[in-house]
């Protein structure tokens, strides 16, 4: 009997240490596994984090990229814009220009004709090229005229092209008057720039300022068409006229757009 009950004894405390043991064991993977899943957890989220980062990066690369290709593409159109405009521009000042040459009543029903100065001449033999000929009716003697008044005579005629003698050219020569008091005489080219109004008896009234117009006795040029401004009046030398000198209002050196007005 007492046997019996010491191997009772020992079963049960044999039972309790098994369970005891696997408890332990169980326990001690329960605690060590934790661990380890925070572990693999952390990784997770750092390598997470690194795909979300890199692949972040590379769509802001592609995005800055995309802009300036836009910014380059923009910068372009721009400045074609701007090239557009500037053109508009110029074209309308042109032809502001020309309808401010073409407005003047002195010119009454004579045929008008718009062109373009191509090319000029230079020292005392001055000529402008104009991009107009005898295809546009342009003919040899017409009068042509800038803004500021008039620039020359139309001395040749091409089928599409023509040749303008400036009043300052030494061999150009026509009618003129002074606007205040009247007086007559003939302007001669001197070159530079200058004319000088020839045949002015000494005793005339001429001051320096006048205004010098075009004079009816012209068959090129309308009568009244202002020409320059007296700049310099000689009484004293021994001509038996006056030395008057004349500064033209037409500037030949910025002359682009002109009209050429039918001789009579």
């Amino acid at each position: 009997m007492k046997r019996r009950l010491k191997l009772s004894q020992k079963l049960f405390y044999s039972a309790v240490i098994v369970i005891t043991i696997i408890a332990g064991i169980f326990a001690w993977k329960k605690g060590a596994a934790a661990p380890v899943a925070k572990a693999a957890h952390s990784v997770q989220e750092k390598t997470g984090d690194f795909v979300f980062y890199t692949t972040d990066t590379a769509k802001s690369i592609k995005h800055l990229f995309n802009a300036g290709k836009n910014i380059q593409y923009l910068t372009q159109k721009n400045m074609a814009l701007d090239m557009e405009n500037q053109s508009l521009r110029a074209e309308l000042a042109r032809l502001g220009r020309l309808k401010s040459l073409n407005d003047n009543e002195a010119y009454g029903k004579r045929v008008r004709t718009p062109a373009n100065a191509i090319s000029t001449g230079s020292g005392f033999i001055q000529f402008y090229a104009l991009d107009k000929g005898s295809n546009d009716g342009v003919e040899e003697g017409d009068g042509v005229f800038a803004p500021g008044g008039v620039l020359g005579r139309v001395s040749s005629v091409g089928a599409s092209t023509c040749m303008v003698q400036l009043l300052t050219d030494v061999k150009s020569s026509i009618s003129a008057r002074v606007e205040r008091s009247g007086v007559a005489g003939i302007l001669i080219g001197a070159g530079n720039n200058i004319c000088e109004l020839k045949y002015v008896p000494k005793e005339e009234d001429v001051q320096l300022g006048d205004i010098i117009l075009t004079s009816e006795l012209g068959a090129s040029f309308p009568a009244g068409i202002k020409i320059g401004e007296v700049i310099a009046v000689d009484k004293k030398s021994n001509n038996l006229s006056l030395v008057v000198r004349i500064k033209p209002y037409v500037n030949t050196n910025t002359v682009r757009e002109v009209l050429v007005v039918r001789k009579k």
